[in-house]
Formats: C-alpha cells, sequence, structure tokens
C-alpha cells in the first residue's frame, strides 16, 4: 500500500508532470520532424516543357509529370492555366499521370477561364475545374510553389 502511494504522490508532483509535459511536446516536435516534407504546389502554364522545340516539350512534360507520380512527397497541387489545361484532356498522353497524382492525393485545379477559351472543358479528364479565385488561395496557401 505504501508503494502505491508513493507511486500516486510522485505522479502528482509538479516537478514531474512537467517532466513529462516536455517528453510530449520532445516526441511531438520529433515525429514532426520525421514527417515527409510537402511536394509543394506546381503551376504549370503550357502543355510543352521548356521552350525551342515544342515536340521535345511535349516529351519533357510528359516525363515530368509521370516523375512527379512517383516522387515522395506528392506535390499537395497542381494547378494548370493558359495551355497547360489541355495535358488534363481525357485523350492527351498526359491524363493518366494527372490521375495517378490524383489518386494519391494531389489536388489537380484546372483554370476554367482557360477552359472555357479553349472550348475544352466537357474534355477535361482529371481534376477540377477551377476559378481564379481558388487558385490563388491554393497559391497563397503553399509554402512552396513551383511555376513551369
Amino acid at each position: 500500500i505504501k508503494e502505491e502511494e508513493d507511486f500516486k504522490n510522485l505522479n502528482n508532483n509538479k516537478e514531474v508532470q512537467e517532466l513529462n509535459l516536455k517528453v510530449k511536446q520532445a516526441l511531438a516536435e520529433k515525429e514532426q520532424e520525421l514527417k515527409p516534407e510537402s511536394g509543394g504546389v506546381f503551376l504549370i502554364m503550357g502543355k510543352t516543357l521548356g521552350r525551342g522545340d515544342d515536340k521535345l516539350g511535349g516529351i519533357l512534360i510528359k516525363g515530368f509529370l509521370a516523375g512527379l507520380a512517383r516522387s515522395e512527397p506528392v506535390p499537395e497541387s497542381i494547378i494548370l492555366l493558359n495551355d497547360g489545361v489541355k495535358l488534363a484532356l481525357f485523350d492527351s498522353s498526359t491524363c493518366d499521370h494527372l490521375k495517378d497524382l490524383e489518386a494519391r492525393g494531389t489536388q489537380i485545379l484546372i483554370s476554367g477561364v482557360c477552359t472555357s477559351h479553349f472550348g475544352i472543358t466537357d474534355s477535361i479528364g482529371a481534376g477540377v475545374i477551377a476559378n481564379i479565385y481558388e487558385i490563388v488561395d491554393v497559391i497563397n496557401k503553399a509554402n512552396k510553389v513551383v511555376s513551369l
């Protein structure tokens, strides 16, 4: 019985409680350090990667999206603007990579203004149509934005 009382007194001790709190905080910080870093936001404004040869640029963007789909961590979001919205067309060679990214948790936002401009809104096969305010909100909240 005395051992039980000593144990209760020890647990009620303010110094022990403070030490327990410090240990819990240190464990929480260490857990946070071990979490994978955010993949950030990728802003893609064209259906090719780089400037110059469009055929080569098309091959590069397809390879880039395939690489992103296999990367760790995956991007938080991919935003498609201007000619980049064509990457999400259901019959494009890049649509499957975007679907893979979606399946892994990446948010794919496609500019509705751009799809309307090109007359392709009904042909989008991956992602969701977004307005500029939603796009700006995602960019503003991102820790890192990569523009292509």
